[in-house]
């Protein structure tokens, strides 16, 4: 349901009724900011699976512990929603 293509058709029904506005005694809209969900990962098993960071004190104690160093956090997308 949340796919490129939805979203696509959702702007251009927007865009198409944009001429409907004036007439209406009431609009509702959408402030335009879209989520996105991610996951931290704590180890890296193979290209497809991975063990995430379960809770954000575990997150933070994995930023604390960089602290004065160079470190990366793998970050992977789970969902993009409207916010």
């Amino acid at each position: 349901m949340n796919s490129p293509e939805f979203r696509q058709i959702c702007a251009q029904k927007l865009e198409g009724n944009a001429a409907r506005v004036p007439q209406m005694t009431a609009f509702v809209g959408l402030d335009g900011f879209v989520d996105e969900i991610v996951q931290a990962v704590d180890k890296r098993e193979s290209a497809l699976s991975y063990q995430r960071l379960p809770v954000i004190s575990d997150f933070a104690e994995r930023i604390a512990a960089a602290s004065g160093r160079s470190t990366n956090i793998e970050l992977v997308n789970q969902l993009i929603k409207l916010g």
